[in-house]
Formats: structure tokens, sequence, C-alpha cells
């Protein structure tokens, strides 16, 4: 992935590194470089492994810093499922 700048629109790819057939409500948590705490709707690509997709909007991506994200979900009996975070950093333009 090529830089990210603040203003753009970007996708956040994940892989949970198991078979998410079972879980529900897969989502993207995101600690955004203020600190506030979102969750994004996905997109499955990879049931099999778990590879899932979110599309951030430019209108959320309004501060330059370090975005944690991991996957989040649960069970058919409601056992909270948590995916390893992962790290990247938004840009001001000309940086």
């Amino acid at each position: 992935m090529g830089k990210i700048y603040v203003g753009q629109y970007f996708k956040i790819t994940l892989t949970a590194e198991t078979d998410i057939t079972n879980w529900t409500n897969v989502k993207i948590r995101s600690k955004k470089p203020e600190g506030t705490i979102v969750e994004y709707s996905t997109t499955t690509l990879d049931i099999a492994t778990g590879k899932v997709q979110a599309k951030i909007q430019a209108s959320d991506n309004t501060k330059a810093g370090e975005w944690i994200n991991w996957i989040i979900g649960s069970t058919a009996d409601s056992k909270p499922m948590i995916g390893e975070p992962h790290k990247f950093n938004v840009f001001i333009e000309g940086n």
C-alpha cells in the first residue's frame, strides 16, 4: 500500500487467519489518531482465511497519525472473536 494522506478515501483489508464461516457481525474496529475508536462494516473477500475489507470515506480520514485496526465478530453462541491488531500511518500532504 502506498502512503495515505489526510482527506483521502482508502480501504482497510485484514485477515483473521481462520475460517469465519460461523462468525456474525464481522467488522473492522479502528483506533484513529485522535484516540476515537470506531467500527466499520466489512465485505468478506475470503471466508476460509477470514479476509475482510472496509471502505473508509475521505470525510472519516481527518487526522494524521497512527491507525490501529483489528477484526471483531462473534460466534453463533455469542463468544466474542477478536483479531490481531495491525497499524499504519496517515500523513499530511507533502510529508
